[in-house]
């Protein structure tokens, strides 16, 4: 009697181990899915990008797409923070594209990088089956700055903005907000991120005066990071986008 209880408990242990490995395995497939790519405009400026996909992906199918600009440097550390902490586990989980651009050296997306803007959402486009053929911009920090001043570039190719946080970088461009009447608007941030805090709802205030179909949230936590948002919490941000 004691063999078979010993004989049962180490099934168990293998039974378990074994759903253990296959676990890991399938998070490991389903990071491994994500693609990193290159774009090259037409002057020869290299963009590399990562993009988060479905999980699981059918080829034929067209997915809804977000092109989300990481903050900081906005390098390739930036956008694996990015997809890392708000964009990578939902996105698979929901059937979404996320396309994270890297700035080139020397650049900014919310600077000279704007100019790169519509040959990478054309070869996006080309490149992947886009669902209504729209992009959902969005952006955290430095990234927020980008998705902002892209979004006025670029209004028609968009169906949404949403920043965390973010707002016009250039005083030219709040004269144009205009232009994103028709763009659902997303703004978020923490209220003890002074200078962050501060401008993004002076950027709701001026878009509320314009009547625009927006949602805009501040949160109590301290720092610079929208933690309201990330990790488990990026369902928020899904949903606000889905709305």
């Amino acid at each position: 009697m004691e063999a078979g209880f010993l004989k049962s408990r180490r099934a168990l242990g293998l039974t378990f181990f074994a759903s253990l490995v296959l676990m890991v395995t399938l998070l490991a497939e389903t990071a491994s899915a994500d693609k990193v790519g290159l774009f090259k405009s037409k002057d020869g400026i290299k963009v590399r990008y990562t993009v988060v996909t479905p999980f699981p992906f059918v080829k034929t199918k067209a997915y809804p797409a977000i092109i989300a600009f990481p903050g900081g440097r906005q390098d390739s550390k930036a956008a694996k923070a990015a997809i890392t902490d708000f964009w990578g586990p939902e996105a698979r989980k929901r059937g979404y594209f996320v396309f994270v651009p890297e700035a080139p050296k020397g650049y900014r997306f919310y600077q000279r990088g704007v100019f790169l803007a519509p040959e990478l959402i054309e070869h996006f486009k080309k490149k992947f089956k886009i669902k209504g053929e729209k992009f959902h911009m969005a952006g955290n920090s430095n990234g927020g700055l980008s998705a902002f001043r892209i979004a006025l570039k670029n209004r028609k190719r968009i169906s949404s903005l949403t920043v965390f946080p973010g707002f016009p970088a250039f005083t030219r461009d709040y004269y144009r907000l205009t232009r994103l009447k028709n763009v659902k608007t997303n703004l978020f941030v923490n209220e003890k991120d002074e200078r962050w805090a501060s401008m993004t709802e002076f950027t709701y205030e001026r878009l509320k005066a314009l009547g625009f179909d927006m949602t805009f949230e501040k949160f109590g936590d301290d720092g610079h990071k929208v933690k309201a948002l990330a990790g488990t919490k990026a369902k928020k941000l899904f949903d606000i986008i889905e709305r």
